[in-house]
């Protein structure tokens, strides 16, 4: 298990065409990959702007991700 922050242009082109297009936050925005241990690989976007990165946005998500990764990574090892 892997998680990476990459950039638009790192990513697939099936998974480029997939995000939504919200001005130029698409080209700008941040993209956290997961790589599981079955081989699956997970995108996920905050869809923002590096400058719209606030306080008062709601991005839990992002503790999900890395516990489902965790997750995982911990189950990998047990095997």
């Amino acid at each position: 298990m892997k998680v990476s922050l990459v950039h638009f242009y790192e990513l697939p082109d099936d998974v480029k065409e997939d995000q939504p297009n919200n001005g130029y936050g698409k080209e700008e925005a941040s993209y956290l990959m997961v790589e599981f241990s079955d081989g699956r690989v997970n995108y996920y976007s905050d869809a923002m702007e590096p400058e719209d990165a606030r306080f008062e946005r709601d991005l839990h998500w992002v503790m999900n991700v890395i516990r489902e990764a965790h997750e995982d990574g911990f189950q990998w090892a047990l095997r």
